[in-house]
Protein backbone atom coordinates (compact mmCIF):
# COMPACT_ATOMS: atom_id res chain seq x y z
CA UNK A 1 0.00 0.00 0.00
CA UNK A 2 1.91 3.09 -0.83
CA UNK A 3 1.49 6.60 0.68
CA UNK A 4 -1.25 8.21 -1.21
CA UNK A 5 -3.58 5.26 -0.52
CA UNK A 6 -2.65 5.40 3.53
CA UNK A 7 -3.51 9.16 3.29
CA UNK A 8 -6.98 8.47 1.41
CA UNK A 9 -7.87 5.27 3.69
CA UNK A 10 -6.53 7.57 6.51
CA UNK A 11 -8.77 10.37 5.84
CA UNK A 12 -11.84 8.29 5.52
CA UNK A 13 -11.30 6.87 8.91
CA UNK A 14 -11.23 10.39 10.24
CA UNK A 15 -14.18 11.35 8.59
CA UNK A 16 -16.33 8.24 9.94
CA UNK A 17 -15.34 8.64 13.12
CA UNK A 18 -16.44 11.99 12.88
CA UNK A 19 -19.81 11.54 11.27
CA UNK A 20 -20.36 8.92 14.28
CA UNK A 21 -19.51 11.80 16.51
CA UNK A 22 -21.96 14.19 15.20
CA UNK A 23 -24.54 11.56 14.73
CA UNK A 24 -24.64 10.83 18.19
CA UNK A 25 -25.00 14.77 18.89
CA UNK A 26 -27.54 14.84 16.38
CA UNK A 27 -26.21 16.82 14.27
CA UNK A 28 -27.43 16.15 11.14
CA UNK A 29 -26.22 18.29 9.03
CA UNK A 30 -22.85 17.80 10.00
CA UNK A 31 -23.00 14.51 10.08
CA UNK A 32 -24.53 14.00 6.49
CA UNK A 33 -21.04 16.58 5.36
CA UNK A 34 -18.77 13.87 6.79
CA UNK A 35 -20.30 10.92 5.25
CA UNK A 36 -20.41 12.41 2.16
CA UNK A 37 -16.56 13.29 2.89
CA UNK A 38 -16.43 9.51 3.18
CA UNK A 39 -18.28 9.16 0.08
CA UNK A 40 -16.04 11.63 -1.80
CA UNK A 41 -12.56 9.89 -0.41
CA UNK A 42 -13.73 6.18 -1.21
CA UNK A 43 -14.30 7.85 -5.11
CA UNK A 44 -10.88 8.86 -5.06
CA UNK A 45 -9.67 5.89 -3.56
CA UNK A 46 -11.07 4.27 -6.41
CA UNK A 47 -10.14 6.47 -8.88
CA UNK A 48 -6.86 6.80 -7.62
CA UNK A 49 -6.48 3.03 -7.85
CA UNK A 50 -7.15 3.47 -11.59
CA UNK A 51 -5.04 6.31 -12.73
CA UNK A 52 -2.57 6.95 -10.08
CA UNK A 53 -4.30 10.52 -9.61
CA UNK A 54 -6.18 12.01 -6.81
CA UNK A 55 -9.19 14.36 -8.47
CA UNK A 56 -9.15 18.02 -7.71
CA UNK A 57 -12.65 18.84 -7.12
CA UNK A 58 -16.58 17.18 -7.36
CA UNK A 59 -16.57 18.03 -11.11
CA UNK A 60 -13.57 16.04 -12.00
CA UNK A 61 -14.16 13.27 -9.64
CA UNK A 62 -17.89 12.58 -11.50
CA UNK A 63 -15.72 12.90 -14.96
CA UNK A 64 -13.53 10.40 -13.53
CA UNK A 65 -16.54 7.76 -12.28
CA UNK A 66 -18.54 8.72 -15.94
CA UNK A 67 -15.22 6.81 -17.27
CA UNK A 68 -14.34 4.32 -14.83
CA UNK A 69 -17.57 3.22 -13.26
CA UNK A 70 -20.89 4.74 -14.67
CA UNK A 71 -23.18 3.08 -12.25
CA UNK A 72 -21.04 4.16 -9.38
CA UNK A 73 -21.24 7.62 -10.50
CA UNK A 74 -25.16 7.46 -10.93
CA UNK A 75 -24.84 5.81 -7.02
CA UNK A 76 -22.75 8.88 -5.82
CA UNK A 77 -24.74 11.72 -7.90
CA UNK A 78 -28.10 10.70 -6.49
CA UNK A 79 -26.13 11.35 -3.03
CA UNK A 80 -24.12 14.27 -3.55
CA UNK A 81 -27.70 15.85 -4.74
CA UNK A 82 -28.83 14.92 -0.73
CA UNK A 83 -25.40 16.24 0.38
CA UNK A 84 -25.58 19.40 -1.17
CA UNK A 85 -29.22 20.09 0.74
CA UNK A 86 -26.92 20.71 4.01
CA UNK A 87 -25.97 23.83 2.21
CA UNK A 88 -29.21 25.66 2.67
CA UNK A 89 -31.94 23.69 3.76
CA UNK A 90 -33.16 21.52 5.91
CA UNK A 91 -32.13 18.22 6.35
CA UNK A 92 -33.85 15.25 7.97
CA UNK A 93 -32.84 12.15 9.87
CA UNK A 94 -34.21 10.09 6.39
CA UNK A 95 -31.78 12.12 4.50
CA UNK A 96 -28.79 10.94 7.14
CA UNK A 97 -29.94 7.47 6.72
CA UNK A 98 -29.54 7.43 3.20
CA UNK A 99 -26.24 8.95 2.97
CA UNK A 100 -24.90 6.76 6.03
CA UNK A 101 -26.65 3.26 4.05
CA UNK A 102 -24.79 4.55 0.70
CA UNK A 103 -21.30 4.91 2.49
CA UNK A 104 -21.46 1.87 4.14
CA UNK A 105 -22.16 0.02 0.36
CA UNK A 106 -19.55 1.80 -1.00
CA UNK A 107 -17.01 1.32 1.12
CA UNK A 108 -18.04 -2.06 0.87
CA UNK A 109 -18.05 -2.22 -3.00
CA UNK A 110 -14.87 -0.40 -3.39
CA UNK A 111 -13.01 -3.20 -0.72
CA UNK A 112 -12.66 0.22 1.57
CA UNK A 113 -13.97 -1.63 4.39
CA UNK A 114 -11.51 -4.63 4.50
CA UNK A 115 -8.37 -1.90 3.85
CA UNK A 116 -9.31 0.17 6.65
CA UNK A 117 -9.38 -3.40 9.03
CA UNK A 118 -6.03 -3.87 7.48
CA UNK A 119 -4.43 -0.65 7.84
CA UNK A 120 -6.08 -0.94 12.08
CA UNK A 121 -4.44 -3.87 11.82
CA UNK A 122 -0.78 -2.97 10.56
CA UNK A 123 -1.34 -0.10 13.02
CA UNK A 124 -1.38 -2.25 16.12
CA UNK A 125 1.41 -4.46 15.15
Amino acid sequence: MDAKTRIILGSIQEFLETAKDAEGKNRLKSSITMYFKVIAEACDFFIYSKILKVPDNHKERFDYLRKYDYELNEEVYTLFNIYRKTYSQKVDAADLVIIKNGAEKILKRLGISEALKQMAKEKRD
